[in-house]
């Protein structure tokens, strides 16, 4: 009688679990670390967001940000929380806030939609005094930003003129927060 066995394994965003006879789960654990070898040595192998640090090129997008565009963002990667290190000084400064931490959760954490509780911790992290998210942002919804559901469930994300005001937004950010 083959003896029993059982595996859980996690390398960054890829799992494997098996439980059974000894022999087979060696076989497909040796089967699963030869396709995770073969896509982690690929042309675009998966990059760490260290993007808060001044990189030029989001995740494996392929999008290229001019230097230092990303720099004005701190990453939690512990609570998955993208927050601000420097603060827009415009006239509508939380909504901008609000509009380049949505930025920051897309090119970061590769978040389309961002839950309205994330993107209050994020407000708070950030240092920025905002008592609703929704008032805070309400100029912005419709056009530069989408809503959807209710009260605790309701989710942001940048519309597609809200992508592009954002990185310009950024870009002149990251331009002061170099000087």
């Amino acid at each position: 009688m083959d003896s029993s066995s059982k595996i859980r394994v996690k390398i960054g965003d890829h799992e494997f679990e098996a439980e059974g006879p000894a022999a087979e789960v060696a076989k497909q654990f040796a089967a699963w670390k030869e396709l995770i070898a073969a896509i982690t040595s690929g042309p675009h192998p998966p990059r760490s967001p260290e993007l808060s640090k001044g990189d030029d090129k989001s995740k494996d997008t392929g999008k290229h940000h001019s230097q230092g565009t990303l720099r004005i963002f701190a990453l939690d990667e512990k609570r998955k929380l993208v927050t601000l290190k420097a603060h827009p000084t415009t006239d509508s400064r939380n909504a901008d806030a609000l509009l380049l931490l949505l930025y920051g959760f897309k090119e970061l954490q590769d978040m389309d939609e961002v839950p309205v509780t994330t993107l209050g911790d994020a407000v708070k992290v950030s240092g920025i005094s905002v008592a609703r998210i929704d008032r805070a942002i309400a100029s912005y919804v419709g056009t530069l930003v989408l809503k959807t559901g209710r009260a605790k469930g309701s989710k942001y994300r940048l519309s597609n003129t809200g992508l592009t005001e954002a990185e310009q937004l950024a870009k002149q950010m990251s331009e002061m927060f170099a000087r």
